[in-house]
Formats: structure tokens, C-alpha cells, sequence
């Protein structure tokens, strides 16, 4: 139970951002799926031409790197969506005034900091998941909780960090022959498929904040014209 008074006139509705941040999550999924299946495609037709079988992959290698491209284009969207979504979320507490455990600005910094960003999201995401949830249980006895909301927040994050650091790898790798070029692309479709599993993980994790940030709202919408009501008899 969320002990301190609320003021919940000073919710300012997130709805918007959690749309935004949905669909380019969806976006980024749609265009994860179609990259994979190019490159398994251009994988395919490298090996063929390692073994002299084909001469020409130029048109096939223009339109990977043009997928690519659409892909990174994509990829920043969900960041700069996600944090949006993610700190108006966490200031969303502040404001109605919840205890937080961290300043509101850490909702974005705790990304972006060396060391501290290595728990600091997982622990402000579990924040919110519990605190979004209490306030919700406190408005409606008949809610219930998901028992499933700290496995998903886990894997959220483990993925996360798993995608960042495999990435990294990818990157650094270099290659000079057509066989090390093959074994890359490998390792490519490997990296677009850890992507894609951690894309979906965090679409689950947005709607489980999300949800109960949105029937938060709708409940104190009720709950605010109950005490006008009350106010207007008194």
C-alpha cells in the first residue's frame, strides 16, 4: 500500500506516449522480422558465391544495406519513444506525490550513466511496476496483480543488456575474405534475432507498466469527480 497522500489532479495522462512508443516497437519488430529473412536470403547466396556459383551480388547487397539503413532509422525512434514514455511515467509518481526513490531525471540518465546503468532502470522499473500497481489496487480491491510482472522486468533488462554488448562484438568484428564475410553475417542474423526477441520482451514490459498507468488514470478520473460531488453536497 502507497501510504502518502495523493494528489491525483496532477497525473498528466501518458497514453499518448505509450501508443508512440508501441508503435515503433511494432515498426522495429515488423522490420527485424523482414531483415532476417534477407539475410538468411543473402547468407544463402554468399555461400553460393564463395563456391563460384553465382558472379554478381551487388543488387542484393544495395538492397540489404538500404534494409539496414530503415532499420537504424527505425531503432532511434524506439529509443527516443521509450525514454519519453519511460521518465513521464516514473514523473507521473512524483508528481501525485508518491515517494520515488530516485530523482525524476535518473528515469533517463540511469541509461546512459557507466556503472549506474547497470541496475538503475531494472530497479526503476520494478519501482514503477509496483507502485503503478498498488495505487491501481488501492482504487479497485478487485484488482489483480500479475504474477508474472518481475520476470518479465528481468528478462526485459537481461535482454537489453545482452543485445547492447553483442552488438558491440558485432561491430568490432572485421573481415577481409568471403569466408570470413559469410561467418559475419552469421553472427548478423544471430544479433537481428536476439533484437527481435528483445523487442517483443519489451513491448510485453511496456504494456504491463502501461496497463496499469492507464486504468490508474481512468480511476482517478472517478475519483476526482466523487469528491467534487462530495464537495458540491457538503
Amino acid at each position: 500500500m502507497i501510504l502518502e497522500e495523493k494528489d491525483y489532479s496532477k497525473l498528466i495522462s501518458n497514453g499518448d506516449r505509450k501508443r508512440n512508443v508501441l508503435y515503433s516497437f511494432y515498426a522495429l519488430i515488423g522490420m527485424l522480422i523482414i531483415n532476417l529473412l534477407v539475410a538468411a536470403y543473402y547468407y544463402f547466396k554468399l555461400v553460393r558465391f564463395d563456391e563460384g556459383l553465382i558472379d554478381n551480388l551487388e543488387t542484393l547487397e544495395l538492397i540489404y544495406i538500404i534494409i539496414n539503413l530503415l532499420q537504424v532509422g527505425v531503432y532511434i525512434s524506439t529509443i527516443v519513444f521509450f525514454v519519453l514514455w519511460f521518465k513521464r511515467a516514473y514523473a507521473n509518481l512524483d508528481r501525485m506525490g508518491v515517494y520515488i526513490e530516485n530523482k525524476v531525471y535518473m528515469a533517463f540518465w540511469g541509461f546512459v550513466i557507466p556503472l549506474v546503468n547497470l541496475s538503475k532502470p531494472l530497479k526503476i522499473a520494478k519501482e514503477m511496476e509496483y507502485k503503478y500497481d498498488s495505487l491501481v489496487e488501492e482504487l479497485d480491491p478487485n484488482h489483480k496483480q500479475n504474477l508474472n510482472s518481475y520476470a518479465i522486468i528481468l528478462a526485459w533488462f537481461i535482454l537489453y543488456w545482452v543485445t547492447n554488448i553483442y552488438s558491440r562484438i558485432t561491430y568490432k568484428t572485421d573481415f577481409e575474405t568471403t569466408t570470413e564475410m559469410i561467418q559475419y553475417h552469421l553472427l548478423d542474423m544471430i544479433g537481428f534475432g536476439i533484437n527481435l526477441v528483445s523487442a517483443v520482451v519489451t513491448v510485453f514490459l511496456i504494456k504491463l507498466i502501461g496497463n496499469s498507468e492507464a486504468k490508474l488514470e481512468t480511476l482517478a478520473e472517478l475519483e476526482l469527480l466523487n469528491k467534487e460531488k462530495l464537495d458540491e453536497v457538503a
